[in-house]
């Protein structure tokens, strides 16, 4: 619902909405949301099912920053 909210306030949809997470529930949440998510595991990774699930897995920000960069080159 956070994430639904967060969308709601900024006048977003959210198909066009990436959301950057590190926890399993959140990778969750967001998915369920219908939003697209960046993973970013920190200590404790989600599980493979839900990271396949993923757009991309970064192993940092720097690293997601890139990817999103070359998305939109």
């Amino acid at each position: 619902d956070i994430f639904l909210a967060a969308c709601k306030k900024e006048n977003s949809v959210p198909e066009n909405t990436i959301v950057f997470e590190d926890s399993p529930n959140g990778v969750t949440a967001a998915l369920r949301a219908n939003m697209d998510v960046i993973c970013i595991p920190d200590l404790v990774c989600p599980p493979d099912e839900v990271l396949k699930k993923a757009l991309f897995v970064a192993k940092n920000a720097i690293e997601a920053m890139e990817f999103i960069k070359s998305v939109l080159d």
